[in-house]
């Protein structure tokens, strides 16, 4: 099983390259005509570029430059940089919401569905560069959490009916789905300020065994 959790790597400055050159090498396999590829292009460019240099210093210049678009082709779509933030968050709370439900919609029982978004979570943590970006911009990073908290909570507890539904019959109670969909979120969220070493089915065991402790308590 994968190991779920954030490498602490000795040299972040190496780290956080490798991880624009993904990024970046994802972009340019992308690159096509068409305004939507256009766009992703800018907004992969910004997500690499704040979570290694932080938002302050963040240009619309070295976007464009990155991007490998025209000033002008930037410009047009997003006119300021405070639009163009705006636009990277709606865009990651979508692509959180539909990779949930892709992650969880071949499974056959709840223990795989529970599995699928634990793993899909790691995943997802990486892919964004949560990790450089709250070390980078640990403000815009803290408050998109904020913002967007009860809905991913939300998002998760539906997305998880298959797995509470047979805990709810296992324990003979009713959960608070939302609840428990937040507490998962929450552990997740932690490994990226707190690396660790544990794998998927560690974390998993954990997951089920707060659950349970939860279910006696109600």
């Amino acid at each position: 099983m994968n190991q779920h959790r954030f490498s602490a790597n000795k040299d972040k400055k190496t780290a956080a390259d490798k991880a624009d050159s993904t990024s970046l090498g994802a972009m340019t396999q992308t690159r096509s005509s068409g305004p939507e590829q256009s766009i992703n292009r800018i907004l992969d460019a910004t997500l690499a570029a704040a979570s290694k240099q932080g938002l302050r210093s963040l240009s619309m210049s070295s976007i464009s430059r990155v991007a490998g678009v025209a000033r002008g082709t930037l410009y047009r779509y997003f006119p300021t940089k405070e639009i163009l933030l705006e636009s990277l968050a709606q865009r990651t709370r979508e692509r959180f919401e539909d990779g949930i439900n892709e992650a969880v919609s071949t499974a056959t029982n709840g223990r795989e569905s529970l599995v699928a978004l634990v793993e899909f979570l790691a995943h997802y943590s990486s892919e964004t560069m949560a990790e450089y970006l709250l070390e980078a911009e640990p403000h815009f990073f803290l408050e998109f959490l904020r913002r967007y908290f009860p809905h991913y909570s939300e998002v998760m507890a539906n997305a998880l009916s298959l797995f509470f539904d047979e805990l709810e019959e296992s324990l003979g109670c009713s959960l608070d789905r939302v609840l428990c969909a937040e507490l998962i979120l929450r552990i997740n969220t932690s490994y990226v300020f707190v690396p660790s070493q544990r794998s998927t089915e560690q974390l998993l065991d954990s997951i089920m065994n707060t659950l349970n402790r939860m279910a006696l308590q109600t």
